[in-house]
């Protein structure tokens, strides 16, 4: 199946879900603990998984520590503006 744990919750429950996990980017997040960058992919797939009522929500980390403007770029389909995530940007969180 091509459903996720949000995916699946939402089917079998009814309620309300957020997909949560490497939405536009090309790894897992506990690949950027140990240093790793992620470069961004497309987000055509999570966009779909909405629209065919799937989850309800997207939740964006990295990519919006890449980009503050994140939902602009996308709202503007701009992506190539979107600038890919690297470890380094998690040391402004602290």
């Amino acid at each position: 199946s091509a459903l996720n744990l949000a995916g699946w919750t939402r089917k079998l429950t009814g309620i309300p879900t957020i997909m949560v996990g490497s939405v536009g980017l090309n790894n897992e997040m506990i690949l950027s603990f140990m240093g790793n960058s992620s470069t961004t992919t497309s987000i055509l797939p999570a966009i779909g998984m909405i629209e065919r009522c799937e989850v309800d929500l997207l939740a964006i980390g990295r990519g919006i520590l890449a980009n503050p403007d994140w939902a602009e770029l996308v709202r503007k389909r701009a992506w190539d503006e979107i600038k890919p995530y690297v470890p380094a940007m998690m040391g402004r969180v602290y």
